[in-house]
């Protein structure tokens, strides 16, 4: 199951040519409407949308865990309230969506070509889920090694966002 993802597009703007679970990949671009078509059971389409879950969910927590180690390394004296102010700036759904359309998303994943598409900037829940997914599958893709997927969230999102 695909439905339209530009995979070849989509590892090069992710930067990581080497991408080995296209599986994953496929399914954290995968827009969960996209899968209400008759085309798709009902069983393929609620093991997407877990799959899909789970992979953002881990990359939601993977995020917090990079931002956190970020700031922790960049100021070692930051408050509670310091990280808790960064991270609600950082990590909110609207910065998330930025990230997701900084990177492509909106231009390589299943709903790349869906009619009466509302323009990116009007789902940031769509999209800052969608980056989440993806940062989930990279981090299985590169079995689990936290320093790789957090090299690539500081160098490419977080450090241009502090």
């Amino acid at each position: 199951m695909q439905f339209n993802i530009k995979l070849s597009d989509a590892k090069l703007a992710i930067g990581i040519s080497t991408f080995k679970r296209d599986d994953l990949l496929i399914i954290a671009l995968t827009d969960p409407s996209t899968l209400d078509c008759q085309e798709v059971s009902v069983y393929e389409r609620e093991n997407c949308k877990k799959q899909y879950r789970r992979l953002a969910l881990l990359g939601d927590a993977l995020f917090d865990a990079v931002l956190i180690d970020y700031l922790f390394e960049v100021n070692s004296e930051l408050t509670k309230e310091d990280i808790d102010g960064w991270r609600q700036e950082v990590a909110s759904r609207e910065s998330l969506a930025e990230f997701a359309i900084e990177l492509g998303l909106p231009d390589f994943s299943s709903s790349w070509g869906k009619k009466n598409r509302k323009p990116s900037e009007e789902e940031p829940g769509l999209w800052g889920e969608m980056f989440e997914a993806v940062i989930g599958a990279i981090f299985l893709d590169r079995d689990r090694d936290f320093s790789q997927l957090s090299r690539w969230l500081q160098d490419r999102f977080i450090r241009p966002a502090n």
